[in-house]
């Protein structure tokens, strides 16, 4: 197999296993095939790994025997092997904690953007998730079964394959809650059902258990906060046209900006990135782009394109909102 292809594959199983335990410096460690094996060339592509993948190692089997038949390694040989690999991730977990030590103390140097597509409009499937890959950008998409005027409407939304397909391409599925309700309308009970709903549909399509949620109407209150948080989120989604100051904030109602290619919403996401410092957080709302059903929320994929190259250009630091605990202080 070409060097290259292993190494992409390897990559993409390591993503993938950490977007599935939702833990996304999760360590990871590889080890090397027996020097006694005629294809060990494989170990010089190995050895690539923590060059390519954050937080990787590679555990040598330089010096280890084989039981006599040139593919299994004796049993004292496969002993040392796996005291290799226990101080090979007791090393990466070492490394990790400092890490993330250092990511709370200190101000982290670029500004970041926190890109949130809601409604599960068939454009983040078909329009946005390309643009994001080409920019190389993380993005969580909160999805929702939205009310439709009538069934003609539902060409609008993805169905769950197409989510689904979005998950494996590592983007974070967040909750939206069922039906879009107001969760300030709501008692605790049917805030629990609709958040449940979300839930089921993610496990019946093979897909996390969302630990990230956005207010329907970026409406939250003190109820909703208590149901939230008993429900294990980590973090949740509201409005406000603020930058997010966690300190001040908390986790469970982080204010964002809405995006859009409307005059009035176009000058306040200028305003809001213009204005954007190194060390300050910046979430942005998201709706359809276009956004057909909705066009006072609409951003034209044109002007979409024209964001995301300002922010290329800019180099801000572009996450999805499971991410957010590395570059914010613990509650």
């Amino acid at each position: 197999m070409h060097a290259k292809l292993y190494l992409d594959k390897l990559e993409t199983l390591i993503n993938r296993l950490r977007t599935d335990l939702q833990q996304p410096n999760l360590p990871f460690v590889a080890g090397e095939i027996g020097y006694f094996n005629r294809t060990n060339y494989i170990n010089g592509v190995i050895n690539q790994l923590p060059k390519q993948v954050p937080n990787t190692a590679v555990v040598s089997a330089k010096d280890l025997t084989d039981k006599g038949d040139k593919l299994h390694f004796s049993t004292p040989s496969a002993r040392e092997l796996g005291k290799r690999y226990a101080e090979a991730i007791k090393k990466l977990h070492s490394n990790g904690n400092t890490q993330c030590a250092e990511n709370k103390n200190e101000p982290f140097k670029d500004p970041i953007v926190v890109l949130c597509f809601d409604d599960a409009e068939i454009s983040h499937y078909t329009i946005v998730s390309p643009l994001l890959k080409k920019y190389d950008f993380d993005a969580t998409f909160f999805v929702c079964k939205m009310p439709w005027k009538s069934p003609v409407d539902s060409v609008y939304y993805m169905k769950w394959p197409q989510i689904f397909e979005l998950y494996k391409m590592g983007f974070e599925i967040g909750n939206h809650t069922g039906h879009h309700k107001n969760m300030t309308k709501l008692n605790r009970d049917q805030m629990m059902q609709e958040i449940s709903y979300i839930e089921t549909k993610c496990r019946e399509n093979g897909i996390p258990k969302p630990i990230s949620f956005a207010y329907p109407g970026n409406r939250a209150d003190s109820l909703s906060q208590v149901v939230l948080k008993d429900m294990g989120f980590r973090y949740a989604r509201a409005g406000g046209s603020k930058f997010y100051e966690p300190k001040q904030d908390g986790h469970l109602v982080i204010p964002s900006y809405t995006m859009g290619s409307t005059e009035k919403l176009r000058e306040r996401t200028m305003y809001a990135l213009k204005s954007l410092q190194p060390g300050q957080i910046l979430v942005f709302t998201i709706h359809g782009v276009p956004d057909i059903a909705h066009p006072d929320y609409t951003t034209s994929a044109e002007v979409f394109t024209e964001y995301l190259q300002y922010i290329k250009e800019h180099h801000f630091k572009v996450i999805a909102m499971r991410d957010l605990d590395k570059y914010t202080v613990s509650y």
